[in-house]
C-alpha cells in the first residue's frame, strides 16, 4: 500500500516529534536514552561532574508525556547548556611557570635549620646501624694502639735515642689513627653520595647540608674513636698521667683526626670516583707525613722548603704534641729531666726540654698557636669540600 505525499509528510513531522522527546527525556535523565550531558561538561569544564542515579519518568516509563514535565527537562537543559557556555569564557588558572612554583615551594618548604637536622640525624643513624665501618675503624684503630704501645712499652727519655723514640711515637701513632680514620670515611662518603645526587635532583635540600652533615657526623663518632687512638698507647708508654696533660694530648689528637677527615670530605666531594679519590689520599698523606717534622725535623729542611713545611697542618701537630708532654715543667727550656746527649765526640747532660726544642726547631709556648692553625686548615678545607660538592655533580646519567 503506497502513501500519499500529504500522508508521508504527515508521518514525518510525527517521527520528528517523538525523536524531540526522546532526546528531552533523555537529558532529563530517563531510563530509555543516552544522557551526554556529563561527557559534554567534562570536555568543558575539565571537570567531572559528580554521578547520580538517573531519574526516571513514569509516564515516560509507560509510554505516556507530560507536557509541563517536558517543559521543565527542556528548561533545565536550556540552562545547563548556559551555564557551561559561559564557563568557556571563563578565565584559565595561571600556568605553573618557574617563578610560581619557587614561591610555593619558599612558602611551603620547612626551613633550612629543619632541614639539615634532618639530614644531620640520618646520616648519624645511618653509621650506627652500618656496623662494618664504624666497627672494622674501632678494631684498626685500637689494634695499631696496641702494637704501638708494646714496641715502646714503658719508655722512659733519658737518653738521646729514647728521647728520639718518644718524640716518634707521639707523633706517628696520632698520624697512622688519623689516616684510618680518613682512609675509612672517603668509601663511605663516595657511597652516600650517590643518595645527595638522587634527592639533589628532588630538590630535598641543598647540597652543602649533605656535605657538611657528611664531616659532623664523623667528627661526633671521632670523639669516641680517638681516645681508642690514644689510651693504650698513652698508659703503655709510660706518658705523662696527669689529667690536664692528658687531655690537652687529647684534645691535639682530636683536632688532628678532623683535619685528616676533612681532607677525606674534600676528596670524596672533588673527585668523580674512588679510585681517584685513592690517589689523592695517597699523596696528600705522604706529604704530611714526610713533613710531620719526627723524620724530618724543622732544623734540617731545606730553605726553600721551610715555608712548605710549615704550611701543612702535620707540623703544628707534632708540635701541639710534643708542647703537652715536654713542655710542663719550668721555666722553659732548661727544665725537667737531664738527658744524656752526644755532641760530637762528646757526650754532655742536657735537659729534655731544651733537646727536644732544638731538635724539632719548636719554640715553647706555641701550644695554641699551633692548635689554632690546625683549625685554619679544617675551615678552609671544608669551604673548598662545600663548593666541590655544590658545583660538581658526577651522576652517570
Amino acid at each position: 500500500m503506497f502513501l500519499s505525499q500529504a500522508e508521508a509528510e504527515a508521518a514525518a513531522a510525527a517521527a520528528a516529534v517523538s525523536i524531540t522527546g526522546a532526546g528531552v527525556a533523555s537529558g532529563a535523565g530517563g531510563a530509555g536514552g543516552i544522557n551526554l550531558e556529563p561527557l559534554f561538561s567534562t570536555l568543558i569544564t575539565g571537570v567531572a561532574p559528580s554521578i547520580t542515579a538517573p531519574v526516571v519518568d513514569a509516564t515516560a516509563t509507560h509510554g505516556h508525556s507530560d507536557a509541563p514535565a517536558a517543559g521543565r527537562a527542556r528548561s533545565g537543559s536550556n540552562a545547563s547548556v548556559a551555564s557551561h557556555a559561559s564557563s568557556m569564557h571563563a578565565p584559565l588558572p595561571a600556568a605553573n611557570t618557574a617563578d610560581s612554583l619557587a614561591a610555593a615551594q619558599g612558602k611551603d618548604a620547612p626551613s633550612l635549620g629543619y632541614q639539615f637536622w634532618q639530614v644531620l640525624r640520618r646520616m648519624i643513624v645511618g653509621y650506627y646501624r652500618n656496623p662494618p665501618v664504624l666497627a672494622m675503624r674501632v678494631f684498626v684503630v685500637t689494634l695499631l694502639s696496641l702494637i704501638f704501645g708494646l714496641i715502646y712499652f714503658d719508655l722512659t727519655p733519658n737518653s738521646q735515642s729514647t728521647t728520639i723514640a718518644l718524640l716518634s711515637v707521639l707523633s706517628v701513632s696520632t698520624l697512622f689513627g688519623a689516616v684510618n680514620h680518613a682512609g675509612s670515611s672517603t668509601p663511605n662518603l663516595m657511597l652516600n653520595r650517590v643518595v645527595l645526587y638522587r634527592e639533589q635532583a628532588s630538590q630535598m635540600y641543598s647540597a652543602w647540608m649533605w656535605g657538611l652533615a657528611g664531616f659532623m657526623t664523623e667528627a661526633f663518632y671521632a670523639i669516641f674513636t680517638a681516645f681508642l687512638v690514644q689510651i693504650p698507647t698513652y698508659f703503655m708508654a709510660g706518658l705523662d698521667p696527669a689529667p690536664a696533660v692528658f687531655f690537652r694530648h687529647y684534645f691535639a689528637v682530636y683536632v688532628i683526626i678532623l683535619c685528616y677527615l676533612s681532607l677525606s670530605t674534600l676528596l670524596s666531594s672533588a673527585t668523580p670516583n674512588m679510585a681517584v679519590a685513592g690517589v689523592g689520599q695517597g699523596i696528600f698523606f705522604g706529604l704530611l707525613n714526610t713533613f710531620s717534622g719526627i723524620a724530618n725535623p724543622l732544623p734540617s729542611i731545606p730553605r726553600g722548603w721551610v715555608w712548605f713545611f710549615r704550611m701543612l697542618p702535620s707540623s703544628h701537630a707534632s708540635e701541639a704534641l710534643v708542647m703537652s708532654q715536654v713542655g710542663t715543667c719550668t721555666p722553659l727550656p732548661n727544665c725537667g729531666p737531664l738527658i744524656t746527649v752526644v755532641k760530637g765526640t762528646q757526650t754532655v747532660q742536657v735537659h729534655l726540654a731544651a733537646f727536644v726544642s732544638d731538635y724539632l726547631g719548636f719554640v715553647f709556648g706555641s701550644w695554641g698557636h699551633a692548635i689554632g692553625w690546625m683549625f685554619l686548615w679544617i675551615v678552609v678545607l671544608q669551604t673548598l669540600g662545600l663548593i666541590a660538592i655544590t658545583k660538581l655533580n658526577f651522576s652517570s646519567r
